[in-house]
């Protein structure tokens, strides 16, 4: 794994034994990440994460619009940008002008939990610069949500280090299930919510 040139690495590592050695649990509390709220709000806070686009957020974004709805978009920029068949970019500052947020799902999709350090610190990076790219101008990437939601500490610890804050995912939904009927999906969506 390289460095990228022109990149400081000591801002961010060593992640220190103490992290290291903490539960993912204790590391959201001492960093500050979300993944609970005040459970006497009646609050949802909605959130989606795209790997690949597949053809479901243009009608997720205009529906959202359409009802002045507010969400977080958690993308893996360089797979979702890969996709076939879509202006990407052109969704990306779709989502942004609406004044929804974009989130940091990875620079691509992949489990942080195998990751080496600096791995790691290079996804956040390359996420940043390629969003770069896409915009024109810096965005204030502000929140990271891990793909496959694998809770670690040290992930934790270093989006934080690098800006952002780590959110977990209390519910997942697998989209592109082609063999879930509306039914089954709404069936599967509430039962898996939890309040916490």
């Amino acid at each position: 794994e390289g460095l990228i040139a022109g990149v400081d690495y000591s801002m961010y590592l060593p992640v220190p034994d103490s992290v290291k050695a903490m539960t993912a649990f204790n590391a959201y509390i001492q960093y500050g990440a979300f993944y609970t709220g005040n459970t006497g709000l009646q609050t949802v806070y909605l959130t989606f994460t795209v790997a690949t686009e597949t053809g479901y957020t243009r009608t997720i974004l205009d529906t959202l619009n359409s009802r002045g709805v507010k969400a977080v978009f958690f993308v893996s920029l360089n797979d979702f940008l890969a996709s076939i068949g879509t202006d990407t970019a052109a969704l990306l500052r779709d989502i942004i002008a609406s004044g929804h947020i974009l989130g940091c799902h990875g620079y691509t999709h992949t489990q942080t939990s195998a990751m080496s350090d600096i791995r790691f610190v290079n996804e956040i990076l390359m996420f940043k610069s390629r969003l770069y790219d896409v915009r024109g101008y810096d965005y204030p990437v502000r929140f990271y949500c891990p793909p496959y939601e694998s809770p670690v500490a040290r992930d934790v610890y270093l989006s934080r280090t690098m800006g952002l804050r780590y959110v977990m995912a209390t519910n997942l939904y697998l989209d592109s299930a082609d063999t879930y009927t509306t039914e089954q999906a709404y069936a599967d969506m509430v039962g898996h919510l939890r309040n916490e």
